[in-house]
């Protein structure tokens, strides 16, 4: 939180602003891929949960029936492809 000294010498805390609070997650977010590109045996893997839309899981099962690959391998694919992973 931030400290703002009031004029009466009392202090005030506030809250920080939505850009320092991002930019506070980016930069825990760059020490974790520090760490983690420095010790690979500690990039476990994780599950994440996400919604789509129906159109798009039925692209992504059509797409591993296509290439006789796994959903899994599709989703990994397409991260790899964006430099996700």
């Amino acid at each position: 939180m931030r400290r703002t000294i009031r004029m009466d010498g009392g202090d005030v805390f506030t809250e920080p602003s939505d850009e320092q609070l991002a930019a506070h997650d980016a930069e825990n977010l760059q020490s974790m891929l520090t760490y983690l590109r420095d010790n690979p045996t500690d990039d476990a893997e994780c599950v994440l949960e996400v919604k789509v839309s129906m159109s798009a899981l039925a692209k992504m099962q059509l797409r591993s029936i296509q290439e006789k690959i796994s959903l899994q391998a599709v989703l990994r694919e397409s991260l790899r492809r964006d430099g996700l992973s």
